[in-house]
């Protein structure tokens, strides 16, 4: 953030990009850290808050290089059962991706 802060005071540029969503622990003091973050209640952000699960490279090295869309279909159920068991449904789908 100190970056951003220099670039672009007032945040009407900046896009918030929060990465690892998987990691939260349910119902942990964090997760709430994290809503209230991507909810643009901590550093507001006139673009908002973007939120990125990246499949690891266990989860790619299940699907041979021609198997490409079945590779994007994996990710997004893997991506919508992480954003239903952290936020309880409490995301709107056009934050995540």
């Amino acid at each position: 953030m100190i970056r951003e802060a220099d670039v672009d005071p007032s945040g009407t540029r900046t896009l918030g990009i929060v990465t690892k969503p998987d990691t939260l622990d349910q119902n942990h003091e964090k997760e709430r850290q994290f809503f209230d973050l991507v909810q643009n209640k901590v550093k507001v952000l006139s673009l908002g808050w973007h939120v990125l699960r990246n499949l690891g490279q266990p989860d790619r090295a299940q699907f041979p290089a021609q198997e490409h869309r079945a590779l994007i279909e994996f990710r997004d159920m893997k991506e919508s059962d992480c954003f239903v068991r952290v936020s309880g449904g409490r995301f709107k789908r056009n934050g995540r991706g």
